[in-house]
Parts: C-alpha cells; sequence; structure tokens
C-alpha cells in the first residue's frame, strides 16, 4: 500500500500539489464563518439531576437567559435616588432591544440587588433566548449603556463570561499562531540547516490547519461544536502534522545518498510513512476516547482533532512526497551556516548505550521520579468553568469580582431548585405545604443567606396562611405578589432561588447541594430537583469520572492492538501503554503543584487557583496519550527495522535511537514551542492544557524515550519481540 501511494504521489506530483491547493483556497473561503458557527459553552451533561431540573423550568415556560449589569459609585457617596435616577438613564436604550423581556432593578425587585455601602446596584436583564442567544447580544448591550459621570459600569453574569471566553479563545488563536509559526520554522531551519526542506513541513502545517478549520465549519452545520475545537486543531495542526512532513523530509534526505528521487520517495513513505500512518492512528485512537462524552465540548475537540491528525498523515503521505519529488536533490540547498544536517548523531548512541550497560541503576530512580511527581494529582479539586478562567482585565470578570466583594460570592451562584407536582397543582395545599416544610429546612441552614419560593414573600406568614392565599389565587386582583408568583410557576411547577455564603465551585456548596438533596420534600405529592453551577459541577464530575475509566479501557486496548499489528510483539505495545500512563500521571501532578495549589507562583506568575476545570484531566489524557505515543512509534519502529536486519537487540536499540533521536527531539521540540504559543494567551483554560502538554511531552521525551526505553529493551532482551509464532513476520534471523 505504501509503495504504490509513493509511486502515484511521485508520477502526479504536480496533480497532487494542485489538489491540496484547491483543498487550502476552498478552506480559507469558508474559514471566516467557522467562528461564527461555533459555540463557547458546550460543558453541560445530559441525563443528570440538574438536566431534570433544567428541562423542568423549560416546561414551565423559564426558557429566559439573564445579564447582570453593575453600576459601582466610583468615588464618595451618591444619594440613593440619585444613584437610581443615573441607572435608569443609563439603561434607557436597552428597552429598544426586542429581546430584553424584562429589566430587574431594585425598585421592582425583591431580590438584594444594592451593596450594604450603598455604592453597588445590579441591574438584571432578563433576556427571551437561550444562553447563545444572550450571549450573542452582549457587544450590544455594552454599547447601548449610556456612561454617567461618577459611575462604572460592568455588563457581566455567565452569558457575558462566555461571550468573553470566547473573545478571549479567538485572541488566543491568533496569539498562539502568531508566536509558534516563526518557532516553528526557526527549529526547522535548524534541524534541516536548509531552506528549502525546512518549508516543506511548514507547508503541510498551514495546509493542515486550514483544511480542518473548513471541515470543522461543515461538521458545525450539523452538530454543535465548541470554540475550543479550533484551538487545539490549531495546535496538533502546527505540531503533529509538521511532526509527520519533519519524519518524511529527514528520512528522504538519508535514502537520497544511496538512491535517486524516485526510489528514495518509495523506502520514505515504505519506512517513515508507515510509521506515519500508525502514529496518526493511535493519535486519533487517543482522540476518540473524548467521544465516550455526551460533552459538546469535548466530543467537538475529539472531531476537530481527529480530523487534523487525519488530514495531517494524508498530507505527510501525498502532499510531502510529491513536493519532494519536484524539489529532489535540491532539497539540501541553500544551506544555512552554523547549522547542521539532521541525520546521525552519536550522542544517543552513546546515552543509550550508557544506560543499557546499567539498566536497573538508571530506570529504578527514574520510575521513582515520575511516581514522586504524580503525587500531588491526588489532591485534585474538580470545578467549572466561571469568570475566574478570563483575566483581571476583561469586564465581565471584573463585575463578577464587584459582585462577589459586595454582595459576596454565593449572588452569582445561586442553587435553584425545580419542584414539580407529581398530581394536580402545585398551589394545591398538600403542595403547598409540603413545600413550604422543604424550604424552611433549607433556610434554617446556617449556610444559607437566603431563600426565595412562592411560599417565602413575607416572613410573617406561616403554612397556613400560604394555603389560604392559594385556595383564592385566582379570585386575588392583580398585583405585584400575584405578578411575581406566575413569574416563579406555573400549573405543576415552580422553582426554589437558594442563594449561599459559597461560590459556586466551592466544596461547602457541593456538601450543601447534597444536603440539600437527601433532604426531599415530605410526602408523596412533589418531585424537586437541583440545579446551578454548583449542582452542574456535581453531576458533570460524577458523569465524567464514572465514563472515563471505560474510556480510557478501550482507547488503551485498541492502542495496544494497533501497536501490536505494527511490532508484532506482545511486550512492546504494553510497555509503551505503560510508560505513557507514567509520564501522563507526572504530568498532572505538576499541573496540581502549579495551577492548583499555586507552589511556582513566585517563578511563573501564575496564582493558585484552588481547582482544575473538571473537563481538562480528561481532555489532557486523551491528547497526551496519543500524542507520546508518536515518539514511541517513530523510535520502535527504527529500532524494529534495525533489529529485523541484525537480529541483536543489543546493537538495534543503539541505532534506532541514534537515527531518530535528532528526529523525536526536534518533533517534540516544535510541540513543546507550539504549546509555550498558545500558553501566553489570555484564557486559564487554554493556558493550562497547553502547559500540561508542555510537561507532558518534555517528560516524555527526556525521562521516558531517553532513559527508561533503552533501560527497559536491555533488561527484557529478546522477550521485547516474542509473539506467538503465527503472528511472526517472516524474517531470515534466528533468535538465539
Amino acid at each position: 500500500m505504501y509503495s504504490r501511494v509513493a509511486a502515484f504521489s511521485h508520477s502526479y506530483r504536480f496533480v497532487v500539489v494542485l489538489f491540496w491547493l484547491i483543498v487550502l483556497v476552498l478552506s480559507s473561503l469558508v474559514a471566516p464563518k467557522a467562528i461564527d458557527s461555533l459555540v463557547s459553552g458546550g460543558f453541560d451533561v445530559e441525563n443528570t439531576e440538574s438536566a431534570k431540573a433544567s428541562k423542568l423550568l423549560e416546561e414551565m415556560g423559564l426558557t429566559q437567559s439573564t445579564i447582570d449589569i453593575v453600576f459601582r459609585a466610583n468615588d464618595g457617596y451618591l444619594e440613593y435616588q440619585q444613584f437610581l435616577e443615573k441607572i435608569d438613564r443609563a439603561t434607557s436604550e436597552l428597552k429598544s432591544i426586542p429581546k430584553v423581556a424584562k429589566i430587574q432593578t431594585p425598585q421592582n425587585s425583591s431580590h438584594p440587588s444594592v451593596s450594604d455601602d450603598g455604592r453597588t446596584v445590579i441591574v438584571v436583564l432578563w433576556i427571551d433566548g437561550s444562553l447563545d442567544e444572550t450571549q450573542r447580544l452582549v457587544p450590544e448591550i455594552r454599547s447601548l449603556i449610556e456612561e454617567q459621570k461618577g459611575i462604572s459600569t460592568y455588563v457581566t453574569g455567565f452569558a457575558s463570561v462566555f461571550y468573553d471566553i470566547e473573545k478571549a479563545s479567538e485572541s488566543d488563536l491568533r496569539r498562539g499562531e502568531t508566536v509558534s509559526l516563526p518557532l516553528v520554522l526557526l527549529v526547522l531551519l535548524f534541524v534541516f540547516g536548509a531552506v528549502l526542506a525546512a518549508f516543506i513541513p511548514l507547508i503541510t502545517g498551514l495546509v493542515a490547519i486550514a483544511g480542518t478549520v473548513g471541515l470543522i465549519f461543515l461538521a458545525s452545520l450539523t452538530m454543535e461544536m465548541s470554540v475550543f475545537s479550533l484551538n487545539i486543531a490549531t495546535f496538533l495542526g502546527l505540531g503533529a502534522s509538521v511532526d509527520y512532513s519533519l519524519l518524511i523530509v529527514s528520512r528522504f534526505r538519508e535514502e537520497l545518498g544511496n538512491l535517486n528521487v524516485r526510489e528514495s520517495v518509495i523506502k520514505t513513505v515504505e519506512t517513515a510513512g508507515k510509521s506515519v500512518f500508525f502514529s496518526a492512528s493511535t493519535t486519533s485512537l487517543g482522540l476518540a476516547g473524548l467521544l465516550f462524552f455526551d460533552i459538546v465540548m469535548l466530543r467537538s475537540i475529539a472531531v476537530g482533532g481527529i480530523i487534523v491528525i487525519a488530514l495531517s498523515a494524508a498530507l505527510a503521505l501525498t502532499l510531502t512526497p510529491a513536493l519532494l519529488s519536484i524539489i529532489g536533490t535540491r532539497v539540501n540547498r541553500y544551506r544555512i551556516p552554523f547549522t547542521r544536517r539532521l541525520g546521525s548523531n552519536t550522542f544517543w548512541s552513546t546515552m543509550s548505550k550508557f544506560v543499557m550497560r546499567r539498566p536497573l541503576i538508571i530506570a529504578i530512580p527514574v520510575l521513582c521520579i515520575l511516581l514522586f511527581a504524580g503525587i500531588p494529582f491526588q489532591r485534585i479539586q474538580l470545578g467549572a468553568p466561571a469568570a475566574d478562567m478570563l483575566p483581571e482585565s476583561y469586564e465581565s470578570r471584573k463585575g463578577m469580582e464587584i459582585i462577589k466583594e459586595h454582595f459576596g460570592p454565593g449572588w452569582s451562584y445561586p442553587i435553584i431548585i425545580a419542584v414539580k407536582a407529581r398530581d394536580g397543582s402545585i398551589k394545591s395545599a398538600e403542595s403547598v405545604e409540603q413545600l413550604k416544610d422543604f424550604t424552611s429546612k433549607i433556610g434554617s441552614d446556617s449556610r444559607v443567606d437566603s431563600v426565595f419560593s412562592i411560599v417565602d414573600f413575607h416572613s410573617a406568614w406561616g403554612t397556613q396562611d400560604y394555603i389560604a392565599y392559594y385556595s383564592q389565587f385566582e379570585l386575588i386582583p392583580d398585583d405585584e405578589m400575584k405578578r411575581q408568583v406566575n413569574a416563579l410557576s406555573s400549573e405543576d411547577i415552580t422553582y426554589i432561588t437558594v442563594n449561599t455564603t459559597f461560590s459556586g465551585s466551592d466544596l461547602e456548596a457541593r456538601e450543601l447541594v447534597s444536603d440539600i438533596r437527601s433532604y426531599q420534600p415530605r410526602g408523596p405529592t412533589i418531585d424537586a430537583y437541583s440545579t446551578g453551577l454548583t449542582a452542574g459541577v456535581m453531576d458533570s464530575v460524577d458523569f465524567l469520572y464514572d465514563r472515563f475509566p471505560f474510556a480510557i479501557a478501550l482507547v488503551v486496548i485498541a492502542i495496544y492492538f494497533a501497536l501490536f499489528i505494527l511490532f508484532r510483539s506482545v511486550l512492546l505495545p504494553a510497555k509503551a501503554v505503560v510508560m505513557n500512563a507514567l509520564s501522563i500521571f507526572a504530568s498532572f501532578g505538576a499541573l496540581v503543584f502549579i495551577f492548583q495549589e499555586g507552589r511556582l507562583s513566585n517563578i511563573t506568575g501564575v496564582e493558585a487557583t484552588g481547582q482544575i476545570e473538571a473537563t481538562l484531566p480528561i481532555l489532557l489524557f486523551f491528547i497526551l496519550f496519543g500524542i507520546s505515543m508518536d515518539y514511541e512509534v517513530f523510535l520502535l519502529s527504527r529500532i524494529r527495522e534495525s533489529y529485523l536486519q541484525s537480529g541483536d537487540n543489543n546493537k538495534a536499540v543503539p541505532e534506532g535511537l541514534e537515527r531518530t533521536g535528532p528526529v523525536i527531539t526536534s518533533a517534540a521540540l516544535i510541540i513543546i514551542l507550539v504549546g509555550l504559543g498558545f500558553a501566553t494567551g489570555d484564557l486559564l483554560l487554554i493556558k493550562i492544557w497547553a502547559i500540561g502538554l508542555v510537561i507532558g511531552v518534555t517528560i516524555d521525551v527526556t525521562i521516558v524515550r531517553s532513559l527508561m526505553v533503552p533501560a527497559l529493551m536491555k533488561l527484557f532482551g529478546r522477550w521485547n519481540w516474542w509473539a506467538p509464532s503465527i503472528l511472526k513476520p517472516r524474517s531470515k534471523i534466528k533468535i538465539q
């Protein structure tokens, strides 16, 4: 197969180049539409208690989303009435927005919206639309708010936060590309020492990114796709695609010393091309693990990642050989002074021989280091995406910080409880009695600031007062209380708002939600379901990590068999899986140490986050597992090639490292530089993800591949190559 692909790419090289040029042009035409078609959320989980609550609220007709506008008096004291008049003038133009259903102010709301010092007021806009629809109104709302002298205004709330996250993601994407591309080119120029050779991998990477953006746009027409899929696709396009092409170009230059151009292309694709194919397969299998989680963000990243990896492999197997066929022997022209041609490197051979002379002395301490580095991972605290993902300069984060400071951390993160009457009306005597008992029990908890529901309008009213009120509800003239009751309930559904003293992802808030869920109303009349950020985090974590082991098992088994097919060995794939797991475990420990606990904040400038976003470990595991396998495939493929020629394990390992060591180092350096480029962005989620990948790849290349692999290859000797005889490849080599 590989020889036929190579022969075709050589014979029809101009056709191949033209085809990919057309792909590039068409993708560039649809690329501007891609971002607008993507969603910035996508963290929600279906079929959980919080999801059931959300569906009940939708059934009740509460499909509206909200935007919080924070007004803060800058200096001195503003007379209260004067303050409110300024706010009215500031928000007057917002009434012209068709989707604004209600402007909730201190005058028409029982919810506390004025700070104790009287200098901060919160106005809530109720938007008739989904979170995504509300999010798209944020720039219009910000532009229509009239500036008032002496008052600072901040448009915030979840919709605003997600809008700013989307903008930050776009900015980080552009910044990552701007920083990474020159660095990647410099590495390629250095390792190849020739201009033409260096530009070939970069061209394939750019085509892979453009093609992926176009395909992501097409995918978004049939399914929800997260904005983060573009960041991941760009990262992998610059990293994996360049790495694959780097391997092809370096092997072509090696073969060109003994063969003509056509033969060199064919031999390159037969050897390095096979490694690329299996590397792409293992990386895609790793990314496919994300498809087991029915979350838009993870699923869309999996789709985007698999697309870019498949495109990268296709480009490395077709476009790169076609370009090499056109350039031919000129691939080494335009030499760059003070650089060395990528090829044999005695350092790697010397290093591997040193390790293989003392395998236990090397392997045991390295294993201990990896296990020790991973210890902090046991202390991980999982949270949800929130405003603190953004830099302090963003408007939505500033607003959320002001709310937290002057209204308490729980104001923006209420617990919402949807309540449904099983039979009959939610305002029946039985339902009201059970509802009042339920809210009283919640309100008596010291961790609760306030409870608001259709049975908590008047502190002086008892259960019998509310039963009497609702028994004649239809006869009561229209007034403010009746309007609020109608806003809070339908015939058989209502909801309760519980304000706490904690932020949404705090451990105490989660314990409170668990306790509230354990209360449950007495009697058979009503059912209650909790939602909100805290409940959503809890349900998401339970859902994700219940499936995580199953997804890991399937991915590991699939990758094991893919490597078994490639290496025809029982032991080598098992070692690869274990070593990958150890390097990932160590990198997770480093992330907790650096970000969650902030232990290196004086060096890194990163303050402790207190938690890690719940999807990040899952995302990092499957991406790192796939990328790390690339280097394992590159290395062991070359070792196996040498072993099949000599039959000597001790000779094959140094030879394989000597040939692939510079390539793997260069490929890893490219991934690391691309990761660091993305780590310069504003969005904390992307920053943690990028640094996690950098740490994982660094550990994998410096410790695992250079030390553990040769040590274990020596310790296991001929057992490295054992497989049932029926599955062994034909070879004239006899193992002694």
